[in-house]
Order: C-alpha cells, then structure tokens, then sequence
C-alpha cells in the first residue's frame, strides 16, 4: 500500500510551519524538502490568489521523491466562497540561471500552472518520469536553449506556450551546450516524448550562430507522439548563414543506429516558418539550408507517420547568403527517414523560396523527402504548394523541383515502393531561378 502525503504551501509561508494545513503552510521548497524524505507518494496543494514571485535569488527546488504531485486549491474553496481549482502562477522578476524545477529522481506531476516571464521552467534528469497538465507558459525573453528540459519520460497535455521570444548565442563556456546548437521550447531527449491537446503558438526563436538544430519542440526520442498539437505562428529566425530547421517540431536521433517511432496525428500547423536572415558576408561553416517550414525529421532507422493533419502557409525561406550551395527545401516537412507515411492530410499554401540575394535552391514547397524504405502518400489534399528557386548573377539559374513533393532515394537504391494513392494535387507551381548570364534554371515538376 502506498502512504500518501499531503502538504500545504503558500507564497507567504515559512520553513518554520508545519505545512499541515491551509492555516499553517510552509514554503514551497520546506515543502519538497519534506517530501524528498518521505518514501511513497507525496500531494502538495498550492494555495492560489497570490503570485509565487521568482528570481534568481529564490532557493533552487530539486525533486527526488518517490512519486511528488502539485494541485493548485483556492482557500477560498474551503468555505464555500469560491470555485475549488485556479491556476497556480508563477511571476519571473529576473532571468533565471538555473530552472524552477528540477527534478533529479522519480516521478513528479504539474497540474495548473501558469508561469509568467520565465525562461527558464523545468529540467528532468535521465529516469525520471514527469507530466505537466494544464501549464501555460507565456510572455517570456528565453535565454537558454530549453524552457522545458526532459531527460527521461516525459507527457504535457493541455497546455500552452505563447509569445516567448528565445534569443541565443553561442556560449564556449556553456559546459552543457557549448555552441548552442539544439534547441526548442521543450526539449524531449528521452525515452518517449508524448505531447496532448496542447497549443504553441506566436513565438519566436532567434539563434546566432551557423547550426541551429531546433523547433518550438526538439526531441530526440526514440518514441514521439504529438496528438491535437496546435502549432501557429512559430517563427525559427536565424541571423548567421548556416543550417537552420523546424518552425515548429524538430526529430532527431542521437546515433545514427537508432531505431525511432515518431508519430504526429490531428494536429494543425499554421503560419509556421524557418528564415535565414543572414547577410552574405556571414562566414558560415557550411552552405546555409532553411529545412522543414513546419517539421524536419532526421533519422536513418526512424519510422515517421502523420495522420489527420493540416499544414497551411508553412514557409522555409533564405536570404542574403550569396553561396552557390544553398538550399530552400521542405515548406511545410523536411525528412530524412526510414519510413514515411502521410495519411488524410491538407497541405496548402506552403512555400520553399529562395530570395534573388540567396542564390538558393527550391526544393519541395511542401514535402521534401529522403526515404530509404517505404513511403505512402495516401487520401492527401496538395492545394497551391510552390517551390522558387533564386535568380541573380550566376553562369545558370538554379533548380526548383517539386511544387508539392520533392522525393529522392538518398541512402541506397531501393526497390521498396513509393505509393501515391488517392490524393488531390491543384494550383502547384515551381519556378526555376533566371539568370541574368546564361540559361534559366530548370523547374522541374509542379506537383511531384
């Protein structure tokens, strides 16, 4: 049988109360001192009304209990004066150094939590098991390269991240993340990554340097399943020519061997965009590539399946760069896959562009995919999709393919079938870049 206990915290109360009652609540970290302690499961009820005030002065809470919960309550419930659940709030007065919350062993749940202004929200070590229900995270300048950072199990559902604005350099001394390169909002780097009915929208993630690897979520977890997400407006600007990936959801594995499932089923992708912004002077290490307006997926042994989901005016656009090399591809899912399925999906009204100043290539306006196996495309609506490529003073235009779907065999040869089964194509277009030298570039394929 596990013995359950129960707390009460406020954002008056001290180390000295005894945290028994909503007449003597305790602090929030005397709170999760006491309940580092005790084995089995642990309830702390969070008294609403009042702002829990953080900075980077506030004691560091480290969770390492068996099973910890926090539930917000209304004291005014406890007489009949008001409505029992209220969102507990957190206000951030500072950057923070170091999270809110980390939890270092076992399990912890979040329920009803709004934090205002916070950059800097969760970390989960390897083997822990969190879930965080009914979270809102909004109005934030981020300076980390995670708002929420999950090393072990990890499941957010009905929840919401909004107007957070991340801004990153690369930082040698960052021990962690040296050159800043993997980022997101929430970050899964677990064993499985499960998002619910959950919503990110009007953000914006800003990097400055030459690889950027990064969404509103960037996972790389072996199983992902995104269900009900709602993804609008989420920009990923990059201001330094290089890579750049993922207005919204980054996959990735982290060894090349990897065997990953990644699933994304009845979720809507809205005005999502990946822009390189650079100059052309910038000194990339590599030729800049904008992949993937909406989702990229890198993964030689991952199996990608999308069901039931909508992908309209997602962009990938370069700017600027003035290499030979550059590339635009993938307006709305960029991906490198084992396996990719698409099922009872609209893609509409998605762009991969190459500006006259890029010299970039256009592939895919809103697939752009690299299978090694099977890919089926079946029961999908493909409406006013476009793939430009850049014109400018070069010996030949460069390539645009692909309106709708750019497909190539990148690993291996394989006889494994591509599958295109009943699916609506209208309104497509590419256009190859002009030269002001010599010939046009080619555009090949205004649907696939």
């Amino acid at each position: 049988m596990v013995v359950t206990s129960l707390f009460f915290v406020s954002p008056s109360g001290t180390s000295h109360a005894d945290c028994s009652n909503v007449l003597n609540p305790c602090s929030l970290a005397a709170a999760i001192s006491l309940a580092n302690e005790i084995p089995g499961g642990t309830t702390i009820r969070m008294l609403t009304g009042t702002p829990y005030e953080w900075d980077n002065d506030s004691p560091a809470l480290r969770i390492s209990s068996d099973m910890l919960e926090f539930v917000p309550v209304n004291p005014r419930a406890l007489n009949g004066t008001g409505p029992y659940l209220e969102q507990i709030e957190f206000v951030c007065t500072t950057p923070l150094a170091i999270p809110v919350f980390s939890v270092l062993h076992g399990k912890a749940i979040f329920r009803n939590m709004t934090f205002r202004g916070c950059d800097n929200i969760l970390y989960a070590a390897e083997f822990t098991d969190v879930s965080m229900h009914g979270v809102v995270a909004r109005d934030a300048q981020v300076h980390h390269a995670c708002v929420v950072h999950a090393e072990g199990l990890f499941l957010l559902s009905w929840s919401v991240f909004s107007h957070l604005e991340q801004d990153i350099e690369e930082d040698p001394d960052d021990e962690l993340n040296p050159r800043s390169d993997s980022f997101g909002l929430v970050c899964g780097h677990g064993t499985k990554v499960w998002l619910e009915d959950s919503v990110f929208e009007h953000n914006v993630l800003g990097v400055q340097n030459d690889l950027a690897f990064g969404g509103a979520v960037s996972c790389d977890a072996s199983l992902f399943d995104a269900v009900r997400v709602s993804f609008i407006n989420n920009t990923m600007s990059k201001r330094i020519p290089g890579f750049a990936t993922a207005g919204a959801i980054m996959l990735a594995t982290t060894h090349v061997q990897m065997f990953a499932e990644w699933h994304i089923r009845s979720c809507i992708f809205l005005d999502n965009r990946v822009l390189d912004l650079a100059s052309a002077d910038g000194g990339a290490r590599t030729p800049p590539r904008c992949l993937g307006g909406a989702v990229y997926a890198f993964g030689q042994n991952a199996r990608l399946r999308i069901m039931d989901s909508s992908f309209h005016r997602n962009l990938v656009s370069l700017s600027g760069s003035g290499v030979r090399e550059a590339e635009a591809s993938g307006g709305a899912i960029y991906a490198v896959v084992l396996l990719f399925t698409v099922q009872r999906s609209d893609f509409t009204y998605n762009s991969a562009l190459g500006d006259d100043a890029s010299l970039a290539r256009a592939h895919g306006g809103a697939l752009s995919l690299s299978v090694r196996d099977t890919c089926e495309i079946r029961n999908c609506v493909f409406f006013h999709n476009s793939a430009q490529a850049s014109s400018g003073d070069t010996t030949d235009g460069l390539v645009a393919g692909g309106g709708a779907i750019y497909l190539e065999r990148l690993f291996t040869i394989s006889s494994s079938p591509v599958t295109v089964e009943q699916c609506h194509f209208e309104a497509n277009f590419v256009i190859g870049g002009n030269s002001t030298i010599e010939d046009g570039g080619d555009a090949r394929g205004g649907a696939l």
